[in-house]
């Protein structure tokens, strides 16, 4: 009689404990299947918002976009520019000092405008004509950066505007 019962109790043991892991396992199952119906509603959902959003305001976000890649494109061409024009300042004042000491023959150089002092001044020119072109090229890029940046500020104030007024 022990023994059955003791059969009995190790067989429902069993079972209980394999009942228990095959129960964690469906709960994880169903778990993954309502994350992945979720995540298709989700998707769902943020399309339709988009396609609405578009429909109402896709004049607004286009040009929102527009400025964004003129600010992308425009703010390395400046920052390079400003980088060039700093460099060919630094160039343009080297190669002058070095004329004057040619020049003057300071430290071991001999006075007069011999062929170190020319070679100073064309590096001079050469800076010079360097500057003018970044000079050139910061005069095109500033203002239409700076417009960019205004506009998108005047753009996406409409768009929160207008977004906050159908909500």
């Amino acid at each position: 009689m022990r023994l059955s019962i003791t059969m009995v109790l190790s067989i429902a043991t069993s079972w209980g404990a394999e009942m228990a892991m095959a129960h964690r396992a469906i709960e994880r199952k169903a778990a993954e299947i309502r994350q992945m119906k979720q995540q298709e509603v989700d998707n769902r959902y943020y399309m339709l918002e988009d396609k609405v959003r578009r429909d109402h305001f896709g004049i607004l976000i286009d040009e929102r976009k527009s400025l964004e890649k003129t600010i992308a494109d425009t703010r390395p061409l400046l920052d390079q520019a400003r980088q060039g024009a700093a460099a060919a300042a630094n160039s343009a004042e080297a190669a002058r000092i070095e004329q004057n000491r040619q020049a003057k023959g300071d430290g071991d150089r001999q006075p007069g405008k011999k062929k170190l002092y020319r070679q100073a001044q064309d590096e001079e020119t050469a800076a010079k004509a360097r500057l003018t072109t970044a000079t050139r090229n910061i005069e095109i890029y500033e203002p239409r950066l700076t417009y960019a940046q205004e506009r998108l500020t005047g753009v996406s104030g409409q768009l929160a505007g207008a977004e906050d007024a159908i909500k």
